[in-house]
Formats: C-alpha cells, sequence, structure tokens
C-alpha cells in the first residue's frame, strides 16, 4: 500500500479530496496496524476508532469489518476519519499540514491540540506577529481557531513544529512499550508529507 500510495501522490497535482481520502485509508491500513485490537490502553479498537472515545465511528466501522465488503469497509473508515479530522478543526490548516496533525489528533486527543497551540505561539514570536499568544489548554476554542488560522500560512515552519513537539511528547510518554511504534507511524506518514510540502516549495 505504501508503494501505491506514493506513485498515487506523485501523480497528484494538487491535494484533493481523493487525496485526503487515500491517506486516511494509509493511516488506517498501514499505521493503525489494521484490524482489531481488544488490549488497546483505550479499550477495544478498530483501525484506531475505540469504543470508548468514538463509539458511534467505532460501531459502523466494526459493522462494516464484520461484512467482509472492502469497499463498504474503506467507506466506512473514510466518513469516520472524515468526521475527526472535522471535529479537530484541522480544515484550517493548509494540505499536508492539517493530515500530519490530523493524524497525530487522531492518535492523543487534546494532546495535539495542546502541541499545536504551542508550535503556534512560536511562530508567532518567529513571525513577530501581532497576535496574542495562546492558552496551552488542549482546548481548541474560537481563540485557539482565529490564531491557528492566521499562522497556517507558514505552513512549512508549521509542520517543522508539530513534528519535532510531537516527537517529543511520544519519547517522554510513560506507555514505553508503545514509543517505537508510535515514532514508526511517524516516520512512514512523514516520508509521504514531507515529499508533498517539498513539491510545493
Amino acid at each position: 500500500m505504501f508503494k501505491n500510495i506514493m506513485n498515487f501522490i506523485k501523480n497528484a497535482s494538487k491535494p484533493t479530496n481523493e487525496l485526503r481520502n487515500r491517506i486516511f485509508l494509509f493511516i488506517a491500513y498501514e499505521l493503525e496496524g489494521g484490524g482489531y485490537d481488544k488490549d488497546d490502553p483505550a479499550g477495544a479498537t478498530i483501525y484506531g476508532l475505540t469504543r470508548m472515545y468514538t463509539p458511534k465511528h467505532y460501531n459502523a466501522v466494526l459493522e462494516a469489518a464484520s461484512s467482509g465488503d472492502k469497499e463498504q469497509l474503506n467507506n466506512a473508515i473514510i466518513k469516520a476519519y472524515t468526521e475527526i479530522y472535522n471535529d479537530y478543526h484541522c480544515d484550517i490548516l493548509q494540505f499536508p499540514v492539517d493530515m500530519y496533525y490530523f493524524d497525530f489528533a487522531f492518535n492523543a486527543g487534546s494532546h495535539a491540540v495542546a502541541t499545536l497551540q504551542s508550535a503556534a505561539n512560536i511562530i508567532i514570536i518567529d513571525k513577530n506577529m501581532n497576535l496574542p499568544k495562546l492558552v496551552v489548554d488542549g482546548v481548541f476554542g474560537r481563540h485557539t481557531r482565529k490564531t491557528v488560522k492566521a499562522v497556517a500560512k507558514y505552513k512549512h515552519e508549521l509542520y517543522i513544529e508539530l513534528k519535532h513537539k510531537r516527537h517529543q511528547f511520544y519519547l517522554h510518554n510513560p506507555l514505553e512499550r508503545y514509543i517505537k511504534g508510535w515514532c514508526n507511524r511517524c516516520d512512514k506518514l512523514e516520508y509521504l508529507l514531507e515529499y508533498l510540502l517539498i513539491q510545493d516549495n
């Protein structure tokens, strides 16, 4: 699947819904390990969707997976991921930074929001922007939305800050047995998205 999505990316002239959907499926099948995990710390999980935190999406994707119909499963995953993408306000970030933040938020929830707030504060200082610094509280309120929307134009710098802070979050996480997997997840997604960022230079 990695080779297939790289070929698709290389042939994509600009970001489209189809490209985002392909990345969603890459995250589901390649980064989430693909399938049902009853031992996940967040409880029963399928393709990263937990019965504890995202029960509606969990049930819909579990039902689709049980049907044995791959197209139905793909559609269910894309629908669930798209709704989560919107819930975390990924739309205000430029592509492909939006996908990097989405994957972090999908994996770490409010920790990703706090990381985005912290990264935005660094951009405000570095670019001498006339904006108040955000409170880093992991809550995506109207002030965070307004400020992140303003700094989103510096997508390369924002991506670098998010990447650095995401790795630091994982490396200092007390759940040590997951660190290697989390870092491998980052490496795979970063390879794809950094190719897209390079093309945009």
